[in-house]
């Protein structure tokens, strides 16, 4: 990360507007399968807060986090330098799936779902930005 980032727990009016914005449930289809999935907010701002991004760690398909992220982050060249910081975020927030629990991948407990919404990153993530956010007006954009 090329700059010192100030992190800040979000306002309740912010939590409200982000909530509205991106966390409402929707129909998704995963492999075939439709669910209903509602993403989860992590109430923290990393910086100014005005980059929106996602984070969908795979083992918990297709459900995902929504994070206010830092304008300032080059999601091509930055994002892993401070993906730790983000997961340790998360994992304060919502909790940690240990995987250490697990005594053999073959056994039935192992190929249940991880419970939603502690992180679980066994299977690895994938991540982006939300390009829709310019669109929503937000206490972090006024």
């Amino acid at each position: 990360m090329t700059e010192n980032t100030m992190n800040r727990s979000m306002t309740e009016s912010e939590i409200t507007t982000w909530s509205e914005a991106y966390c409402q449930p929707r129909q998704v289809e995963l492999w075939g399968a439709k669910s209903e999935v509602s993403p989860v907010l992590v109430s923290t701002v990393f910086g100014d807060g005005m980059k929106p991004m996602w984070l969908e760690p795979l083992a918990t398909r297709p459900d995902y986090y929504i994070i206010a992220g830092s304008s300032t982050w080059d999601l091509n060249k930055e994002l892993r330098e401070i993906m730790e910081e983000i997961l340790q975020t998360i994992e304060c927030e919502y909790g940690r799936y240990d995987d250490e629990q697990e005594q053999d991948e073959s056994t039935e407990e192992h190929q249940t779902r991880t419970e939603w919404p502690a992180l679980d990153t066994s299977c690895g993530y994938s991540w982006g930005e939300l390009d829709d956010f310019r669109n929503i007006t937000t206490d972090l954009n006024k």
